[in-house]
């Protein structure tokens, strides 16, 4: 509904009918996409299920570099005119399998949007 709602405030004619002209363009887009395409198209969704449900984090702090730890990626910048050297780390985590139930749940979120209720 608030897709609806932002995309369609006064539900006018004009307004349904740049709906239907998308929908028909992309229709007829996938409908042209050869197997190899569509087998790509899927993937990627897969993953961005994947990705939908996964956590991690981020930690910064100035580097340090006598530090005897194992180095680390780090990213130049440039505060109040002093340039900095910050070092990151990056680390996913709760990246277990999830259970099937998930894609019916995320199908119907995807349903909804498409008929934009």
């Amino acid at each position: 509904q608030e897709l609806t709602s932002y995309c369609c405030i006064d539900r006018s004619k004009h307004c349904q009918s740049e709906l239907d002209t998308a929908y028909q363009t992309c229709k007829d887009l996938v409908e042209s996409l050869d197997q190899m395409s569509c087998v790509y198209l899927l993937q990627t969704w897969l993953f961005s299920l994947c990705i939908c449900d996964i956590s991690f984090c981020i930690l910064v702090n100035p580097s340090d570099s006598t530090a005897d730890e194992t180095p680390t990626p780090t990213v130049t910048t440039t505060l109040n005119n002093i340039e900095q050297e910050i070092s990151y780390r990056i680390k996913v985590i709760d990246c277990d399998q999830k259970p099937a139930s998930k894609l019916k749940t995320r199908d119907k979120k995807e349903q909804a949007i498409r008929r934009m209720e």
